[in-house]
């Protein structure tokens, strides 16, 4: 949705404007300078976020009106408060049930809480619906979707179903449009900025400075910003998933604050 058409697109436009522009060495050069701006104008972009989701154990207390360490996980503006806030998947709504952490099932409660599986939610009773599951008799969960107050039709009143819980944030909107132009602009100057590379050397030349051009992309771009994003994306994550070797398994939970940080 927002690579092809912008990628696309702004490398087909870059070019005929070249070319519908007559533009010079030194044009084609200021049109790839004003590009890279706008470009760079659009990542903020990057600093949009929402809030997360509230998530039992996680980002906040099992029965958070209840509980008064709540108060611990109210009101996290600084970017790592959710990274240092105790995480404990487990309680006394569902010590009997023996919950394993490698079978990530979220769900969604009646209260609004999203929960790392049926279990951790302590449900006993699970029912099949056309398109999809809902739970009873959570021992976690001190509320009920009644018929239709909650998000599936025809399920009579269940504590919780298997979707996670809808997001009041807005800003998805912003962040795909800011995306798609950070996106458009850098194309933008892909195709110009390949015109000026053979325009500004000699003709038997061309062939190695477009090679000194990659080399200088691959250096100091594509080879070492994914194992740099990867790191710093890896360093927000606030849950892991338990895998069955000694190290970790996938992230589950971001801190969506300090991503954007």
């Amino acid at each position: 949705i927002i690579t092809v058409p912008a990628g696309g697109g702004g490398t087909f436009l870059g070019g005929y404007l070249v070319k519908k522009l007559h533009l010079s060495c030194s044009g084609i050069i200021k049109f790839c300078l004003f590009a890279t701006i706008f470009a760079a104008l659009f990542t903020v972009c990057f600093f949009l976020s929402c809030p997360n989701l509230t998530f039992a154990g996680v980002t906040a207390p099992y029965f958070p009106h209840e509980n008064l360490d709540s108060r611990a996980y109210a009101h996290t503006t600084e970017p790592r408060d959710l990274y240092y806030l105790p995480k404990n998947l487990d309680n006394a709504c569902n010590d009997r049930c023996a919950c394993s952490r490698r079978n990530y099932e979220p769900i969604c409660g009646a209260d609004g809480i999203m929960y790392y599986s049926p279990c951790h939610a302590g449900c006993s009773e699970e029912i099949n619906l056309e398109n999809a599951k809902v739970y009873r008799d959570c021992t976690c969960i001190n509320a009920t979707f009644h018929g239709e107050t909650g998000p599936l039709y025809g399920g009579g009143s269940y504590d919780a179903v298997n979707t996670m819980c809808q997001s009041q944030c807005d800003h998805l909107w912003i962040f795909v449009v800011l995306c798609f132009l950070v996106m458009f602009f850098t194309f933008l100057a892909t195709m110009p900025a390949l015109s000026a590379t053979l325009r500004c050397v000699h003709d038997d030349q061309r062939s190695f400075a477009l090679g000194i051009q990659w080399i200088k992309v691959r250096v100091l771009g594509t080879i070492p910003a994914p194992m740099i994003f990867g790191r710093l994306i890896d360093e927000t994550c606030i849950l892991w998933q338990e895998s069955s070797c000694d190290d970790h398994g996938a992230c589950l939970v971001y801190d969506n604050a300090f991503m954007s940080k």
